[in-house]
């Protein structure tokens, strides 16, 4: 229930990390609900301009925000997406809403996050040039709409997204769903494409 932090500048076998996002020191676990900590990190995406670093937590249904310009042990997080506050775990499927987000991948130039959900069957997309707690997302990939979230193997629909990856020189995302690698133009996306 963390994500750890390495200095790579130069590396060696079985190195210690020198931070710790999610708790409050290296021997800590716990599962509380707040700015502090995760239940189960999955995806990270960073903006290396911004020094943001997005996280999914998939069991606690959001995407945190930590400023790591500086980053200490146990740094609450600024921002949450998916939820409409810190201490919210709702697992619905709206326009605002995250369920399970696992995969993230960001778009640094045109300033969007992609969360994949697969318990949601979908990949939302998140304008993130200015964040604000439960902001709702601006597009939904792999569903017709924000509210719907039935699953199928279509050229339209999406069955159980898990990996996502973006491709910046053609504005591409490549996304992994059941057994499949479907790839979306999203130099200009539209709701349910």
């Amino acid at each position: 229930s963390r994500v750890l932090v390495f200095d790579c500048t130069t590396i060696i076998n079985g190195e210690n990390a020198v931070r710790v996002l999610g708790q409050a020191d290296f021997v800590t676990d716990s599962n509380a609900l707040n700015a502090n900590t995760l239940g189960s990190p999955g995806g990270l995406a960073l903006n290396t301009s911004l020094n943001y670093l997005y996280v999914s937590d998939i069991l606690n249904n959001r995407v945190l925000v930590f400023d790591v310009a500086t980053i200490t042990n146990g740094e609450a997080a600024f921002r949450v997406l998916g939820q409409a506050d810190f201490i919210s775990n709702s697992s619905s499927v709206s326009q605002s809403s995250t369920f399970t987000p696992t995969a993230l991948a960001l778009d640094q130039l045109n300033n969007r996050l992609f969360v994949s959900q697969p318990d949601a069957n979908r990949v939302t997309v998140f304008d993130v040039a200015i964040i604000t707690n439960g902001e709702a997302a601006v597009s939904v990939l792999g569903q017709p709409n924000f509210t719907i979230s039935s699953s199928a193997t279509s050229a339209i629909k999406l069955n159980s997204p898990r990996s996502i990856a973006y491709d910046s020189g053609n504005q591409y995302l490549y996304v992994g769903s059941s057994g499949r690698t479907l790839v979306y133009s999203v130099a200009s996306i539209r709701d349910g494409d």
